[in-house]
């Protein structure tokens, strides 16, 4: 199980919820984490630290990563899923496109591998 998880909204992106995310992320494989969309719009006493909650859950066991965009976690993604991998793509916004976006890009690579008749 390999979740990616934007913390887009005011709300989801609040420190409060660190602890909750660290639990449920827990049980993931592997997680990739895009940056606080409003992160401008929070005071840093209040906006969850990516980076924090990235260092705590590879500690307990839970490779996570930071990604820089969400085309960078895109671009992860697609250099580490494989076959029969899930994904989870989690976000209360549009995560711009990513799942469909993924989607694509893996059916492209799928058809490249093919054989030629």
């Amino acid at each position: 199980l390999v979740a990616a998880f934007e913390p887009r909204s005011l709300s989801a992106a609040r420190r409060m919820f660190h602890d909750a995310y660290r639990d449920a992320f827990a049980v993931a494989d592997r997680l990739l984490l895009a940056p606080v969309f409003y992160a401008q719009r929070l005071p840093a006493d209040e906006r969850l630290d990516v980076s924090r909650l990235a260092a705590e859950l590879g500690a307990g066991g839970t490779p996570t990563a930071v990604t820089a965009s969400i085309e960078a976690l895109r671009e992860q993604l697609l250099a580490e899923i494989t076959a029969g991998d899930v994904v989870a793509c989690m976000s209360s916004g549009s995560f711009e496109d990513l799942p469909r976006r993924l989607l694509q890009a893996l059916r492209q690579r799928e058809a490249a591998a093919r054989p030629q008749t």
